[in-house]
């Protein structure tokens, strides 16, 4: 089976970077590793969370000065060794079956020599779970 990383890039995202972490922690096909890439955040209740995330098993914290969104996501991907990556944003959250299903499909279709790329953008709701 292909091994699978997960990149997570977070700014001053406060609970909403641990709700994307259980979100990812949460999945019926675990993934092998997953790195959080902070992007310079500087309040203390993000700053709080991220020191709490550092204590996960399976989670790893990289810190770098604010460069933005795909500056924090590449420096991410240079990091992992999987077969496959999963990005997320640090306010998105993912279905519990996502990586499985996802997993299942590029098993189905495999990745060309130069690589595939499965974007999944789908909202259904506030946070609080009312219809938005």
């Amino acid at each position: 089976m292909v091994t699978i990383d997960a990149v997570i890039t977070a700014f001053n995202q406060r609970e909403l970077m641990r709700d994307a972490v259980e979100s990812v922690l949460g999945q019926s096909v675990p993934v092998r590793e997953m790195i959080v890439v902070d992007d310079g955040s500087s309040d203390e209740d993000s700053l709080e969370v991220l020191a709490e995330l550092v204590s996960i098993s399976g989670v790893r914290v990289i810190r770098h000065a604010n460069a933005g969104v795909s500056a924090a996501r590449n420096a991410g991907i240079r990091t992992t060794s999987a077969d496959l990556v999963l990005v997320l944003d640090g306010d998105d959250l993912i279905a519990p079956t996502f990586v499985q299903e996802t997993a299942r499909a590029l098993e189905k279709d495999p990745p060309g020599k130069d690589g595939d790329l499965v974007d999944a953008d789908v909202w259904r709701g506030s946070r609080s779970g009312a219809a938005a």
